[in-house]
């Protein structure tokens, strides 16, 4: 290669960076060169390299649309902290950090075990309800003493008198 070539071929890679904000492995492959030799370039030229952040991990650019997915996971659909970073490629300690810039109040740990028994409540409803199963039968399937299923059907208002569905 000639130095013409490489000088603008340099220069494509600089502005890349500096300019579009591409990482070095990101530019690497579209000059089919690996990021350690973009990284070399780039200190030839003296140009700053920018610390590894988000942008190392994270496809977007944009770190306010960033937060607002991570906060509409974890509010909207009420992942856990691990359900909201397995689903966005992020470790929990990420997720926890964009929560927190992002303002939004992390739930206490027995608020998913409430969810948990509040979701078992309503199959158990609905099995005595819709599926007319006897109470003994649901109690059985959710490894539950019958009284127990009883109480849970008293709750919402089905009392022990009223007769079962058929």
């Amino acid at each position: 290669m000639n130095g013409q070539h490489l000088r603008k071929r340099d220069e494509e890679i600089i502005r890349l960076y500096s300019e579009e904000g591409l990482t070095v492995k990101e530019i690497g492959p579209l000059f089919g060169l690996t990021h350690v030799r973009v990284i070399q370039i780039l200190e030839k030229a003296g140009v700053n390299r920018r610390s590894r952040g988000w942008r190392s991990h994270w496809p977007w650019r944009d770190m306010e649309q960033r937060r607002r997915e991570i906060a509409h996971v974890y509010v909207e659909e009420e992942l856990s902290l691990n359900e909201v970073g397995a689903r966005l490629g992020l470790s929990t300690s990420c997720v926890r950090q964009e929560l927190i810039r992002a303002g939004v109040d992390r739930r206490h740990a027995s608020w998913y075990r409430m969810q948990r028994v509040a979701q078992r409540n309503r199959e158990i409803i609905r099995l005595c309800l819709q599926e007319g199963l006897k109470r003994k039968e649901v109690a059985a399937r959710f490894d539950l003493r019958p009284e127990t299923v009883s109480r849970i059907l008293a709750r919402a208002s089905m009392h022990r008198g009223q007769p079962e569905a058929k």
